[in-house]
């Protein structure tokens, strides 16, 4: 990811209007993702079959690079609703300058042993973070600045790496050593022998315009086998 993609919008909205029955289904080819697919990535993380499908489709790459910058683009008044609606259901305020990054949660499952033990976690942030005409690397990101909440909370990263995680999808991952149980995973976890939850992820740039970034993504909590 040398150079911001760019993909041309007029052109989603334009099928839109033409298959108003379910404009959710549009996708930039019959084997791409959907619009309904890409806004689930958002909200729910990648799953392995979608990592795979992006490492294989470069027209999704940029689908899912360009999306989340969608919020910020000039949108004519007879294109308004259409549009708002796809911000309302990506969960994207108007007035927002969040960049929203779609995110994978490295290991299938994170194991835990007592629920006040902290455990480790490493989370890619596959979307990408835009600085000015290219991506933001790994010094680029402020650690200090990155916060986990949700399931697993933890405030300030070990590591941020650039990595390549399946063939031609290179991520941002970014290491936390001491997040912590909470909520109902904490509360659940003592009861079942894993828990599905979800985490965000928030931090920011040391540079750049739209500074702050945002991602969610599900996970599921096991416990681990001695506990």
């Amino acid at each position: 990811m040398n150079g911001v993609p760019k993909i041309d919008i007029k052109e989603p909205i334009r099928v839109f209007q033409r298959t108003p029955e379910d404009p959710w289904d549009w996708r930039p080819s019959p084997e791409c993702l959907s619009i309904r697919d890409v806004v689930n990535i958002f909200r729910s993380g990648l799953t392995e079959t979608y990592l795979y499908h992006l490492s294989k489709c470069e027209a999704d790459r940029d689908w899912i690079y360009n999306y989340a910058q969608m919020a910020a683009i000039p949108t004519p008044a007879a294109q308004l609703k259409i549009w708002e609606s796809i911000k309302n259901w990506l969960g994207v305020s108007s007035a927002e300058t969040l960049t929203k990054t779609p995110l994978y949660v490295m290991d299938k499952n994170v194991q835990v042993g007592k629920v006040e033990e902290p455990v480790s976690i490493e989370i890619a942030l596959v979307g990408g973070l835009p600085l000015g005409n290219a991506y933001a690397g790994p010094k680029d990101v402020d650690l200090q600045s990155l916060k986990l909440e949700g399931a697993l909370c933890a405030q300030g990263a070990v590591a941020v790496e650039k990595r390549q995680i399946e063939p031609n999808v290179y991520c941002l991952v970014v290491r936390f050593d001491n997040a912590l149980l909470a909520g109902d995973s904490r509360r659940g976890i003592t009861q079942h022998a894993s828990v599905l939850d979800s985490v965000k992820l928030r931090g920011r740039l040391a540079a750049g315009e739209k500074t702050s970034f945002l991602g969610q993504a599900d996970v599921r909590i096991v416990r681990a086998a001695h506990s």
